[in-house]
């Protein structure tokens, strides 16, 4: 998280405090802001590669969902990457072949 601290401190990401902290909830802007591509090239550019390819990932999907000007094969492209990722990062269990269920929490 610290690296997303010093975003602020560089006027070319357009990271605001308020959309870094959360402060106006379900703020679409502001959720813009944070995965806007000035932020993924400062975390390219300050060796933050996994952070960049979560929101760059997230990007595109929000791309894919809620922009216009998108071909059909680049918008199911962005939608199967962040359902790669979901599953590859949020349920990593489903690797195997026999998944042990008995270990999921439910509150992740």
């Amino acid at each position: 998280m610290l690296c997303t601290y010093s975003t602020l401190l560089f006027v070319d990401t357009g990271l605001t405090y308020e959309a870094l902290t959360g402060k106006n909830k379900q703020s679409v802007p502001d959720c813009e802001r944070v995965i806007s591509p000035g932020v993924i090239s400062f975390m390219e550019r300050n060796n933050h590669p996994e952070e960049a390819t979560v929101l760059k990932t997230i990007h595109n999907w929000h791309k894919a969902v809620d922009g216009r000007g998108l071909n059909e094969a680049s918008r199911s492209d962005y939608c199967k990457d962040m359902l790669k990722w979901i599953l590859e990062a949020w349920i990593p269990y489903l690797k195997t072949e026999q998944p042990d269920y008995s270990f999921i929490d439910v509150n992740r």
